[in-house]
């Protein structure tokens, strides 16, 4: 089982992120270049990109985004086999540290998960048991981490709206600016 996805190589060394949000906005026909989405979700040399800045950025840019940490690789299964690309934050294999990649698909046979990996290539494949004892952020602080992205709102865990104008729930006004205005 393999989605079509378009494949996005990072810039730099600690673009994956940019790149990995990239590649799912372009599947989903939303175009944005790797250092418009660099700029907008913060990404710096020293820290890469936060998991927040990936959510917040998918939700400006008009989409819904799902995201659990603590995932099982049957919910990773279910939302390919429904047709969502997944995002992942993992330990990559050849530099021992936090990575984003895209999971695009998995072997029926032989279990492999295989990502468009902004650092290791397309179709790259890591084994079941390889991948779950990477599926951690680089401080172990984010464990079984995952983030999907939709053009519409769909019924699972814990989802945040798009951040575009029309989608903000209107501003309380405070007691303060209450009774300033009396």
């Amino acid at each position: 089982m393999r989605l079509a996805l378009p494949y996005i190589k990072q810039k730099k060394d600690y673009t994956c992120g940019p790149a990995t949000l990239g590649m799912v906005l372009s599947f989903l026909g939303h175009i944005k270049s790797q250092a418009r989405l660099a700029r907008a979700m913060k990404t710096r040399k020293t820290k890469g990109t936060q998991n927040w800045a990936m959510i917040n950025s998918a939700r400006k840019e008009g989409f819904h985004v799902y995201v659990n940490e603590g995932a099982t690789l049957d919910e990773l299964k279910y939302y390919l086999t429904r047709g969502f690309p997944v995002i992942v934050n993992y330990i990559e294999p050849s530099e021992d540290a936090g990575h984003y990649s895209v999971v695009l698909g998995f072997g029926r046979i032989t279990g492999a998960l295989i990502m468009n990996d902004p650092w290791n290539g397309k179709d790259f494949r890591l084994p079941e048991l390889e991948f779950l004892n990477r599926w951690h952020s680089g401080n172990r602080m984010h464990k079984n981490w995952l983030m999907v992205v939709s053009k519409t709102p769909f019924m699972l865990g814990k989802q945040f709206a798009p951040l575009t104008s029309g989608a903000l729930p209107p501003r309380r006004r405070s007691t303060a600016q209450k009774k300033d205005s009396e």
